[in-house]
């Protein structure tokens, strides 16, 4: 009785494992003749791809990959067009206002000798050296026309020596500026930067008003950042290049409230832990309060206010 029981055993597994070997082979035969057919690959895929697990895995797999490949190619070729148009900007400077518009549009400004004659009696005065019309390859106002605000102007030069010239004397309109009441008749001279270097410098020129670095400046399109110990010079190509100074903002820098500005400290208080302890309490205390605390001199203890 057991052996005839062992042999319908051995004979169930020979049986399910000459149909697991047919199912292979058809598995095998379809994928093969599938593989003869761009028809039936579309047909396979779009199948596969109806399926949400499937959609998923495969996002899956490509996405740390592929995508972050990508991702890496298109900033590359970002910054190489930024470089690009960077380059052909690079006989060109910005006159930011100061030069007087015309209230009305008009189409014949003569923006040229305009430019020229801040050029020769402002920035190049004690210069040798006078450019003239030849000099200039075009000059003409940037941005949109708005009621009170006068537009910008880029100036091409023909050279690049004159173009470098000019720039190395800006510093002589400060003279002028200084003597100027009126902010909306200073005038400035800057690089013509590209949308992309326009914004990381604004945003450069924020760290240095917040004391994060020492300073910045331009040259020839490059963003050039000092850090505070002045030993260093770095160049900012991206908003990447600026994290590593703005992790040297400390969490102390924290303004004080109202009442904590008209609120003397202990003279004895001299651990930060202590005045951090005290600011937190005072920040509760109504005016009344606190001027209250005033009259009865100096507080013995910060967590006695609550």
């Amino acid at each position: 009785m057991l052996l005839s029981c062992n042999c319908l055993e051995n004979t169930a597994k020979r049986q399910r494992i000459s149909d697991s070997d047919s199912n292979v082979s058809e598995i095998a035969d379809f994928i093969q003749s599938v593989s003869r057919d761009d028809n039936s690959i579309k047909v396979l895929v779009d199948e596969l791809l109806k399926n949400q697990n499937i959609r998923n895995c495969l996002i899956d797999v490509f996405r740390s990959d592929v995508f972050d490949e990508l991702q890496n190619h298109i900033n590359t070729l970002e910054l190489r067009l930024d470089d690009m148009e960077q380059y052909s900007r690079r006989t060109c400077l910005k006159n930011k206002s100061g030069i007087p518009e015309p209230e009305t549009a008009t189409f014949d400004e003569d923006t040229d000798s305009k430019v020229l004659s801040v050029i020769n009696e402002m920035i190049i005065k004690h210069h040798d050296r006078k450019l003239s019309l030849r000099d200039i390859g075009r000059t003409h106002r940037i941005g949109e026309r708005k009621k009170g605000k006068t537009r910008d102007i880029i100036i091409r030069f023909i050279s690049y020596r004159d173009r470098a010239l000019v720039y190395s004397n800006k510093k002589n309109l400060k003279m002028v500026n200084d003597e100027q009441d009126n902010v909306k008749k200073r005038i400035y001279v800057n690089e013509a930067l590209t949308l992309k270097r326009a914004t990381l410098f604004r945003k450069a020129r924020q760290l240095k008003h917040d004391k994060l670095i020492n300073s910045c400046w331009t040259h020839d399109g490059k963003i050039l950042v000092r850090n505070l110990t002045k030993d260093e010079t770095f160049q900012i190509k991206t908003e990447k290049d600026l994290t590593q100074f703005l992790k040297l903002k400390i969490s102390s820098d924290v303004p004080e409230t109202d009442h904590q500005a008209r609120t003397p400290r202990p003279a004895y208080a001299k651990s930060s832990k202590v005045l951090k302890c005290q600011r937190k309490h005072i920040s509760t205390v109504s005016r009344t309060d606190v001027n209250t605390c005033n009259q009865r001199g100096p507080i013995e203890s910060p967590l006695i206010i609550s």
